[in-house]
């Protein structure tokens, strides 16, 4: 063999190896929340359900947030009003927001 092919018979393997291969698509399953919402602001959203217990989900640049179906901005959506959240849990064990969406005719539930 000249050292041309013989350069190529070993390198070729190689190349293959290198190139790019498509990931698949990861599945998320979200898990939906109900309850009344306590606070939002740049880092969280924290609803608390059943009463006594707060859950704290991490926005992210691609959390939604709906009056119905229409979307809105975090603020347009009043504390105290009755919300679903859907979110995930990432490595760490946080609870991220996907999306947060109030029917937009409820109002505040105030505390006793």
């Amino acid at each position: 063999m000249t050292r041309r092919s013989l350069l190529l018979v070993i390198l070729a393997p190689a190349w293959g190896f290198a190139q790019k291969k498509s990931k698949p698509e990861k599945l998320e399953v979200l898990a939906k929340f109900q309850g009344i919402l306590t606070g939002i602001d740049r880092t969280f959203v924290r609803i608390e359900v059943d009463g006594d217990n707060t859950l704290e989900f991490r926005r992210t640049s691609k959390t939604a947030f709906f009056k119905g179906k229409t979307a809105v901005k975090a603020n347009q959506i009043p504390p105290g009003v009755p919300v679903l959240v859907e979110g995930t849990k990432n490595l760490a064990g946080e609870l991220i927001v996907a999306s947060v969406t109030w029917d937009g005719k409820s109002e505040p539930v105030t505390q006793p």
